[in-house]
């Protein structure tokens, strides 16, 4: 196949240098594989057949066996889908042949004009400017029951959106409605091949935790979800991401007015086995006072009728050290 399509380059690039009937033609044409002038003298069917051959090479050596297809006028898309590799000068060619001035990537005819890649700032600082861009983002990095992104597309949105969220003193909620669903689908429990989102959606609760002030509903909604990873992580007895998910945990506990753990969570930890055992090294790393006034206050609440919180509530006092608040614990008991 890649002979085959080899040949027919070849083929094409000798039309180039042939006389054909006379009739009139372009001088150039614009291409992001042939130079303008070689593009003018090579037909739509000529191009139609390289694309479908290429392809079949794309499909037979996709693991994923998705297939490719992209409209000719479709150049939002076609921008959409180029632009983790914006850094590149195939991205600025790509730039450079379309028409973008009346649509959603309008901001990037600077880059026509001065032939660089356009830096990664530039986008954060659009989609802080319009918020509809940072959808585009966050739905194109979401998976879907036909699409799932690649590691290339879910690194970039997720550095653009960490930058965003960065930049910004308070998100607000036009930033935070747009960005959840990405973070959602992210701590959705059961989905295979989603660890690069799901990394990913761990890092921006941690980063909402400290820069929005979440409303207790939604705030309940993450404490569960993250739990559910934890609990996950601890199945599959993944020591590293089991240790991740709760450190996002901590912070988003910690950042956030939370006085008792939401009980679908509390049903989650009190059953982890590693728990004290992990809080325990972390308590070495990190303040994580708080989280445990409101990890024990919330067992203390349960344990007079659950056999399990009793058990959790006893194995967190003897291992992990609470230090300040070990009075206000030894009360409640």
């Amino acid at each position: 196949m890649a002979t085959s399509i080899a040949s027919q380059l070849a083929a094409i690039r000798s039309i180039a240098h042939v006389d054909s009937a006379p009739q009139k033609r372009p001088f150039t044409r614009p291409s992001i594989l042939f130079d303008p002038k070689e593009a003018a003298d090579i037909d739509i069917e000529t191009l139609f057949n390289i694309a479908i051959q290429g392809l079949e090479v794309l499909i037979s050596n996709d693991e994923r066996r998705s297939s490719i297809w992209i409209h000719l006028h479709n150049y939002e898309d076609l921008i959409l889908c180029a632009l983790p590799y914006h850094d590149t000068h195939a991205f600025v060619r790509i730039v450079q042949i379309l028409d973008i001035r009346n649509g959603t990537w309008g901001f990037l005819e600077g880059v026509k004009v001065s032939g660089a890649p356009p830096p990664r700032m530039v986008i954060v600082q659009q989609c802080l400017h319009d918020k509809g861009v940072l959808e585009v983002l966050c739905n194109y990095a979401s998976p879907s029951k036909k699409f799932q992104p690649s590691k290339n597309v879910i690194g970039f949105c997720t550095a653009v959106f960490i930058e965003v969220l960065g930049t910004v003193v308070t998100v607000d909620d036009d930033i935070l409605k747009r960005i959840l669903p990405f973070v959602s689908s992210g701590l959705q429990h059961g989905i295979n091949g989603v660890s690069d989102h799901k990394a990913s959606s761990l890092m921006i609760v941690s980063l909402l935790g400290n820069k929005a002030a979440l409303a207790p509903k939604l705030l309940n909604r993450l404490i569960n979800s993250v739990s559910e990873v934890a609990r996950e992580e601890a199945n599959e007895l993944d020591l590293q991401w089991f240790r991740l998910s709760l450190i996002a945990l901590i912070i988003l506990v910690q950042s956030q007015n939370v006085g008792i753990l939401p009980i679908k969570a509390l049903e989650v930890l009190k059953e982890l086995r590693d728990l004290p055992r992990v809080l325990l090294e972390l308590s070495k790393e990190f303040n994580i006072e708080k989280f445990l006034v409101v990890l024990l206050d919330s067992l203390i609440d349960c344990s007079s009728k659950d056999e399990y919180c009793q058990q959790a509530l006893l194995s967190l006092i003897e291992k992990v050290p609470i230090n300040d608040s070990v009075h206000q614990v030894e009360t409640r008991l």
